[in-house]
């Protein structure tokens, strides 16, 4: 949301923030990208293979996806309040 020229985040955009930080706060740190630029530079060297560097980040990333998805489901779930089923006689 723009406020006097400056953005300014809306509840949902702190909620979503707050539901990656604490699920995906490792691929959101700010030495994140200097990891993978040295691993890219690898990979250009030949030292060692894109698929390697996929694998690595394959098998710490799928469970944090399991895990949050989970969550979000769980939390879905906790807010969902289901109304009562009303029985009416048929109309003829």
């Amino acid at each position: 949301m723009l406020s006097q020229k400056r953005l300014v985040p809306t509840e949902n955009g702190i909620a979503l923030r707050d539901f990656l930080m604490m699920h995906f706060a490792d691929v959101l740190a700010y030495d994140y990208t200097a990891r993978l630029e040295d691993q890219l530079d690898q990979i250009a060297s030949g030292r060692i293979t894109r698929l390697e560097v996929l694998k690595a980040f394959w098998e710490t990333f799928n469970p944090q996806v399991v895990n949050a998805v989970e969550s979000a489901l769980a939390q879905a779930h906790s807010r969902f309040i289901p109304k009562p089923l009303t029985l009416r006689p048929a109309e003829e």
